[in-house]
């Protein structure tokens, strides 16, 4: 049964607004008593409405300054320019001429020391490698001078996939393993270690036939046509870092350091 409340009554003994029960009904679906009333009066604007100016969307301000190019770009550019030093002519010719032949000397010491390469003649038909010095300075927080760097690097750019190298992979260590170490560290109240290796890559041992150019300033007298046959890894080789870590995981290991499964750059021991 439904509860019906009724709104006109048309039947004697049945008045409006009382509620009867009945389970039969019939609905008037296209009648809607109250949907003239409900329908919104649009409202008329008032003396005051009419007399208010419409506002009007102004265009967005744009400045009126003039642009003035920037005192530094192309001349920047080019005082960098002048400043980075080229070949080891122009080092030892100026004002620093001292500082820049000690890093250069302290450099070829490292790379004789490592035995990174043998002079031979070079086989036919094929093109050695060139090299390159790059020479840079490190400053310091106040902008003062810290160390002359020279760095003798190879142009690996040159070499060919498949016949002077192969793989060059190699792992680097995750920032979480670096967090979780200082986490720790903290935790015991322990002590941290850091250490920078000066010759990284001439400790790696070469595993291609790779033929180099002399370097400048240091051809061998009476051995200007012999190249340099690579014995060991040299910055810029592409293989280079996967030749240093082969190398440095193999004296971890030999030392009693185990390899963690989560991370190949973390030893433990």
């Amino acid at each position: 049964a439904y509860r019906f409340l009724v709104h006109k009554s048309e039947i004697s003994g049945i008045h409006n607004g009382t509620t009867i029960e009945s389970q039969n009904a019939v609905f008037f679906e296209n009648i809607f008593p109250r949907k003239d009333k409900e329908e919104i009066i649009p409202r008329k604007r008032t003396f005051e409405e009419a007399k208010l100016p419409q506002e009007i969307e102004d265009e967005p301000r744009r400045s009126k300054r003039i642009k003035v190019p920037k005192s530094f770009g192309p001349e920047f550019l080019t005082y960098m320019l002048e400043n980075e030093l080229r070949t080891i002519r122009e080092a030892l010719t100026s004002p620093d001429a001292s500082f820049w032949k000690e890093a250069i000397n302290s450099e070829i010491e490292s790379i004789m020391h490592n035995n990174t390469w043998e002079l031979v003649d070079f086989p036919p038909g094929s093109k050695p490698l060139g090299c390159k010095w790059i020479l840079k300075k490190k400053y310091k927080d106040d902008g003062t001078i810290d160390k002359y760097n020279a760095r003798l690097v190879v142009k690996g750019f040159k070499q060919t996939e498949g016949y002077d190298f192969f793989d060059m992979y190699s792992p680097v260590t995750r920032i979480t393993s670096i967090r979780v170490l200082i986490a720790i560290a903290a935790m015991h109240d322990l002590e941290i270690h850091q250490m920078d290796m000066k010759t990284t890559f001439l400790n790696g041992d070469l595993e291609e036939e790779i033929y180099m150019e002399q370097p400048e300033g240091f051809v061998a007298p009476g051995k200007e046509k012999k190249v340099c046959r690579l014995v060991n890894s040299l910055y810029g080789l592409k293989q280079a870092p996967k030749q240093w870590h082969e190398k440095f995981d193999k004296v971890m290991l030999s030392n009693g350091f185990n390899i963690n499964e989560c991370d190949k750059c973390v030893y433990i021991k």
